[in-house]
């Protein structure tokens, strides 16, 4: 019995210290990198390095979506969010103040089943059509292989994962 529980904590965290932490500098008009690839568990971390003070929102089109929001400045250098488990697969961000100037960023969250591209738990039409919306072009939500651009391999990667993810 011992032993049993010995080896369920040290499980447990052996899989607490494998999340990461992911650097993103808030700069004048930028967030770099733009975009991040992280897991589930893992902790993203704005830090503030110039301009005037910049938010972290969730969001895309420049509109907060009630996901989450922080602020970072000389006053608050760091604003830190762990991805949760029912993270979607995409999720984009922007600096309020600066969006406008094209201050946004994309959050790619790895999953078991990385052809979900919407995070519904299911490959399935909706994830095709994003695939097909970025085609030809650099879209993070479409892009499955992560390879820069949006063509033929991620469309045969969602097509060879239909189903629900296991």
């Amino acid at each position: 019995m011992r032993l049993l529980a010995f080896m369920a904590s040290f499980f447990m965290l052996s899989s607490i210290g494998s999340a990461e932490v992911h650097v993103v500098g808030a700069y004048d008009m930028t967030f770099k990198p733009e975009i991040i690839q992280v897991s589930v568990g893992d902790t993203i971390r704005w830090e503030y390095v110039s301009g005037t003070p910049h938010t972290v929102s969730s969001g895309d089109s420049c509109r907060w979506d009630g996901g989450f929001f922080g602020v970072v400045s000389i006053v608050e250098p760091v604003y830190e969010w762990v991805v949760p488990e029912d993270a979607p697969a995409v999720i984009p961000y922007f600096c309020a103040p600066h969006c406008i100037n094209g201050m946004v960023g994309t959050i790619l969250v790895d999953r078991p089943c990385n052809e979900d591209r919407d995070g519904n738990g299911s490959v399935d039409g909706e994830d095709l059509l994003l695939v097909l919306a970025g085609w030809g072009d650099d879209d993070p939500s479409g892009d499955v292989d992560g390879n820069g651009i949006v063509d033929g391999e991620d469309l045969l990667l969602v097509l060879g994962a239909w189903g629900p993810c296991s």
